[in-house]
């Protein structure tokens, strides 16, 4: 069974996507994007969406198994990776 869900108070997406989905005994989230004034604060702001997300699911950021990011300007890329 698939279940689409959000988090109360999350903003409704732009696509035609569902912020998470739980198929069985996983979740996926979807991309979140961040809204601070540098690349590690949007890392961060994206981190605490996805957060809310699972925290909607049942789930914490403690049990995710992977998660990646994409970056426009690559200038900001070591922050990033280690931040």
């Amino acid at each position: 069974m698939i279940e689409y869900i959000s988090s109360p108070g999350s903003p409704k997406p732009r696509g035609p996507y569902s912020p998470a989905v739980r198929a069985g005994d996983f979740i996926f989230v979807a991309g979140q994007g961040g809204g601070g004034s540098d690349v590690k604060g949007e890392k961060g702001q994206g981190l605490k969406k996805n957060g809310k997300n699972l925290e909607a699911c049942g789930a914490d950021l403690a049990r995710v198994v992977l998660c990646g990011g994409f970056l426009i300007i690559c200038v900001g890329f070591l922050p990033v990776k280690h931040g």
